[in-house]
C-alpha cells in the first residue's frame, strides 16, 4: 500500500485500537473528521457495545500531514498538560488514552 490510501487505512487501524482502549468490547465505531489544526488528525468518535452503550470521544493523532515530524514526545506533552488542566478545574476534555509505541500512523 502507498500513498492515501495506505494512510487512511493506518490511520483507522489506530482508531480502531484507541476505540479498544476507551471500550474493550466496542461493537461499533463511527468516524467524523472535525476541521481545524493543522499538526493534528482530530475527529469524533462513536462508539458502541452492548454491555457500555454508546458513548462519544475526541481521536487526536499527530501526523507528519504539515512536513513536520511529530514525535511521541509531542503527544506525551499534550497528554499531561491537558490532564493536568482537567484536573485543575479547566473546560477541557480530560484525555483517556495516550499511544506512543511504534504508531501505525503517529502517536495518539
Amino acid at each position: 500500500m502507498s500513498g492515501a490510501y495506505a494512510r487512511c487505512v493506518a490511520i483507522a487501524d489506530d482508531v480502531r485500537a484507541a476505540a479498544e482502549l476507551i471500550m474493550p468490547d466496542v461493537a461499533s465505531v463511527q468516524v467524523e473528521a472535525l476541521e481545524g489544526g493543522s499538526s493534528a488528525f482530530v475527529a469524533r468518535l462513536e462508539l458502541e457495545s452492548p454491555s457500555s452503550g454508546q458513548r462519544w470521544v475526541v481521536f487526536r493523532q499527530h501526523t507528519d500531514r504539515t512536513g513536520k515530524d511529530h514525535t511521541s514526545g509531542v503527544a506525551l506533552k499534550e497528554f499531561h498538560l491537558t490532564r493536568a488542566l482537567a484536573q485543575a478545574g479547566f473546560e477541557v476534555a480530560a484525555p483517556l488514552a495516550l499511544h506512543t509505541d511504534a504508531p501505525s500512523s503517529g502517536p495518539w
